[in-house]
């Protein structure tokens, strides 16, 4: 059972506009209902030079100076972590705590005795998931479901605020662009630049091969590329407009 008190979060998660606000609740305000000693949300990505921890607790100081056991745990549950609802967290069992190389000596090391991880959040470029530790025993079935209730309703709410603010951006970007401007839209994937609207295809057209639909970037491009939009992240949902330099052909 979740319980009232389980309500009053989940309706301060549905109304959330910002990351900050989900961070915090889930941190802070989760932490009593699930029983656990901390709550820390970890950042990264493909191509960030290095994890960020986030919370407010001890362990999260703790955390944020040393990350690589949480890391590493991380990483080892991200195929069990996937995004059907009924895999979206995920703990050790009896066997695993005993047998897994290093995790009940990481645990006793920051003095928890149980772990348990959710994605909140999956992108290339940003990803986010919620990680709970417990000080003595085991987090008991109802503790587990309170959590991954949690994290299913900041997952939707991330999302929301993700798509949000992508729009956002796109129509303020194009308010502010003069009316006789062209505007040449690629969709990059894989690095390879498909043109999008109708100026990109005019580009094509004008500077590509006569039968290319499609532009493969050199790999330094490809790494600025990268590089430049991983920097444009302040948080897992939030991102800035940049501006890259790149050769496509012209």
């Amino acid at each position: 059972m979740l319980g009232s008190n389980f309500f009053v979060i989940g309706q301060a998660l549905a109304k959330a506009v910002r990351f900050t606000s989900v961070s915090s609740l889930l941190c802070a305000d989760l932490r009593p209902l699930v029983n656990a000693l901390d709550l820390v949300i970890l950042e990264g990505g493909e191509y960030l030079p290095e994890a960020n921890v986030i919370g407010e607790g001890f362990l999260a100081v703790q955390l944020r100076d040393k990350p690589d056991g949480l890391l590493k745990w991380m990483a080892s549950r991200a195929l069990r972590l996937n995004d059907d609802p009924s895999g979206l967290c995920d703990g050790p069992t009896g066997e695993e705590l005993a047998s897994i190389p290093g995790l009940r000596e990481w645990l006793d090391d920051i003095g928890c005795t149980d772990i348990m991880g959710g994605n909140l959040i999956r992108g290339r470029y940003s990803s986010a998931c919620l990680a709970a530790f417990r000080q003595g025993g085991r987090f008991p079935e109802e503790e587990r479901e309170r959590f991954q209730a949690a994290v299913l309703v900041a997952r939707c709410v991330l999302g929301r605020i993700l798509n949000d603010g992508y729009d956002r951006r796109c129509l303020e970007r194009l308010m502010h662009t003069r009316r006789e401007a062209l505007i040449a839209v690629f969709i990059i994937e894989d690095d390879r630049a498909r043109p999008y609207n109708p100026g990109a295809v005019a580009y094509a057209e004008s500077c590509w091969g006569k039968d290319d639909v499609e532009f493969l970037l050199t790999p330094e491009t490809s790494a600025l590329f990268h590089q430049k939009l991983a920097g444009s992240w302040e948080t897992p949902v939030d991102s800035s407009w940049v501006e890259v330099e790149m050769d496509l052909g012209g």
